[in-house]
């Protein structure tokens, strides 16, 4: 059967390759169908890379914000339709200026990194790990109560500051329990600062 050749995304020249024969020219109908079909798997490759910037966060490679508070919006749905447990996890660097300042800023991208990995090494494939913003991550958990959200929140805690010097991590998790993603993101963020303030 004949392959096209594409090179870049663009068929070459409107040849294909057939077993046994070499480059056979291709015309007419079949000339432009070849060049219709690279185009698009030339365009549908270009989306998906604009995909992943719109959504990713480029230092650490999970989510970004704008992912998370959309999926959040789709997995809160998806826990009312099916009456099943859903949790946000969130993680904060306590005093990551001050890791900055001791460590230097090419190493503070690093340890973020590094924090990025750990928890997506963590959390199953079903699950959403977003930077929250600067020294925050979230976890989106479906299917997960809060009370499980919180002991992989300490786990995570502890692991992290073994492996970053000592750097330590405030968590917050909440339930959903009927909230909107509004309301968890909220709930959760507060549970953080409770924690952080050891209350």
């Amino acid at each position: 059967m004949p392959v096209i050749l594409v090179l870049g995304g663009w068929a070459a020249a409107g040849y294909v390759v057939a077993a046994g024969r070499g480059l056979i020219p291709l015309t007419g109908v079949s000339a432009i169908f070849a060049l219709l079909l690279a185009g698009a798997w030339a365009f549908r490759r270009e989306i998906r890379r604009l995909e992943r910037l719109a959504f990713e966060d480029e230092l650490t490679g999970v989510r970004n914000y704008r992912y998370l508070r959309e999926e959040l919006d789709r997995q809160v749905v998806r826990a009312r339709r099916e009456g099943t447990p859903l949790s946000l996890l969130m993680l904060d660097l306590r005093d990551f200026k001050g890791y900055n300042d001791r460590h230097g800023h090419l190493a503070g991208n690093r340890a973020l990194a590094e924090v990025a990995r750990l928890i997506g090494v963590a959390v199953r494939p079903g699950d959403t790990v977003a930077r929250f913003g600067g020294d925050e991550f979230a976890v989106i958990l479906p299917g997960r109560a809060e009370a499980v959200a919180w002991r992989l929140g300490e786990r995570l805690a502890r692991k992290l500051a073994d492996c970053l010097d000592g750097l330590q991590v405030d968590v917050g998790a909440a339930g959903h329990d009927g909230r909107r993603a509004e309301e968890l993101l909220h709930a959760a963020d507060v549970a953080m600062y409770s924690h952080k303030r050891g209350e």
